[in-house]
Order: structure tokens, then sequence, then C-alpha cells
């Protein structure tokens, strides 16, 4: 699998998962977009929170990873509603199809 900026980034916050990363550790991954990564993540699901501090006239700026997605639940469909989803099929009876 090719490794994408996405993935290098996300597996960079995930070994530090709960400390801040430094923006200057992210910067040496060696794309300049970082903010657009970050969003990317973000959208998908992960919990990602960013500080900002004035130090000598300097702005200095660091990463966390709180949380990861959690995992999508699909409620399981119901019969009912299995039905209602093909109506032209009405309510086939076993033996009306072959099933014994």
């Amino acid at each position: 699998m090719r490794s994408t900026q996405r993935s290098r980034l996300l597996s960079l916050l995930q070994s530090r998962h709960g400390q801040w990363v430094p923006l200057p550790e992210i910067l040496s991954l060696g794309f300049s977009q970082f903010g657009a990564r970050i969003l990317e993540l973000r959208r998908d699901g992960h919990a990602i929170t960013n500080k900002t501090e004035h130090r000598a006239g300097k702005v200095l700026s660091w990463y966390r990873l709180d949380s990861e997605p959690k995992p999508e639940k699909r409620p399981e469909p119901s019969g009912h509603a299995l039905l209602s989803s093909f109506p032209e099929f009405g309510t086939l009876a076993k033996e009306s199809y072959g099933v014994d």
C-alpha cells in the first residue's frame, strides 16, 4: 500500500496518542499542506486538538490526537423494512418460488 501524506501524519499522531506533537516534527514529514491533512483527518472523525503559544516573538504550534473515529454501527434491517423496500415482490410464499 502506498503511503499517503494523510496516513503518514496519522501514524505520527497515533504513535504519540494523547501527547503534543510539535509542528516542526509534523513538517519533517516533508509535505507543506499539513493543515489540509489535519482537516481531512478531522472530517474522517479523528479528534485532533491544536494549541499555539507566543514565545520570544515566535508562534509555536502543537497537535494532539485525542480519539479515533468510532466504528459505525449499522442497524440490522428488519423483515418489514426489506418488504417495504421491494413492494413489487409483495409477500412471497415459499411454494411460489420453489423452496420447500
